[in-house]
């Protein structure tokens, strides 16, 4: 059985869940402190750089950030978080000390990757239900070994309830200079990753496979299938999606249309009913909730309600919006 306990200001609950766990991934769009960075050539998110990004604009980012999860778990808290454009540790520790999650039970995993921009993935956990057993960076270095300037991918093994469950974190190169001409950095991602995957599928061929990210890509990438064919056939599977609430088509929007960069894939053993634990309806959903959306006046139907457009501040929360699985019948 599951026990939580999260805490807010002004009141405490308790929640028993016999049945699921809902995990989460989460792209935030630039999470930088305000401060200058004298170690990255790349300081526009502070008060004298082009986003003129001050601490009132990076607190509410904070506040942003907490709702969003609260409202993911239905007043409820996600039992494991992945973030994407997460600039540093102190990020992590402002969202969860500098807002009511500073009542939670969560913990950070977290290293620095070697990205031009200094942003990284991480993961956020309920240390009461998620005990780690082991965390490491996956580099994505060339055929010749140098380290390319992109984000490495987390690779985080722990037990959830009684299940032992290996997470995946990623935020794949950005299509950003042509999809097709960027493709090749993707591909070396998968194939960096399928390699890893692979070897845990090796161990133990029903092992419990999490993967998650924003993958840079649409429904049909060519390296999301590269990896999937590199893990063996139906050992690593993309999944159905649906929006939550139907006011999407995907989660990121550019101009007029809509994309799937942020997703699921799971192992085998999870999408069977017949195993525990399952994800239900071999689905994962995006979290299009109205307060993350606003009207699209020039392209028409909603767009991501996000913190920029371009230089200019618009004060929402993400141009990405967050995913989600629930896992059911954990032990």
């Amino acid at each position: 059985m599951l026990l939580i306990t999260i805490k807010f200001e002004g009141f405490s609950q308790l929640i028993t869940d016999e049945k699921k766990a809902r995990i989460v991934f989460y792209n935030v769009e630039n999470l930088f402190d305000n401060e200058v960075d004298t170690i990255i050539d790349y300081n526009q998110y502070n008060p004298h750089g082009d986003h003129i990004w001050t601490y009132y604009r990076y607190q509410k980012k904070l506040i942003h950030l907490y709702k969003v999860l609260v409202a993911m778990g239905q007043k409820h808290l996600p039992a494991l978080v992945g973030l994407a454009e997460v600039e540093n540790g102190k990020v992590l520790n402002d969202l969860l000390n500098l807002t009511p999650l500073k009542y939670s039970d969560y913990k950070i995993i977290h290293y620095e990757s070697g990205d031009h921009r200094g942003i990284d993935v991480a993961l956020l956990y309920n240390k009461e239900i998620f005990k780690i057993l082991f965390s490491e960076p996956i580099h994505i270095k060339n055929d010749n070994g140098k380290l390319m300037a992109t984000r490495d991918i987390l690779y985080v093994k722990g037990i959830l309830a009684a299940d032992t469950i290996h997470f995946f974190v990623n935020h794949w190169p950005s299509p950003y200079g042509g999809l097709m001409k960027t493709e090749p950095k993707r591909r070396l991602a998968a194939t960096i990753l399928g390699r890893k995957i692979d070897s845990v599928f090796n161990i133990n061929k029903d092992a419990k496979v999490i993967v998650m990210g924003d993958f840079n890509e649409g429904e049909n990438g060519k390296a999301i299938a590269h990896l999937v064919n590199i893990t063996g056939k139906n050992n690593l599977l993309p999944i159905n999606y649906q929006p939550l609430y139907r006011k999407s088509e995907g989660s990121i929007k550019h101009k007029q249309k809509w994309f799937l960069f942020d997703r699921f894939l799971l192992s085998a053993s999870l999408v069977n009913k017949k195993k525990m634990p399952f994800v239900k309806g071999k689905t994962f959903y995006i979290f299009d909730e109205g307060f993350l959306l606003k009207k699209d006046e020039k392209y028409g139907g909603w767009k991501t309600n996000r913190t920029y457009n371009g230089f200019k501040y618009n004060g929402g929360f993400s141009d990405h919006l967050p995913v989600f699985i629930d896992l059911y019948g954990l032990n």
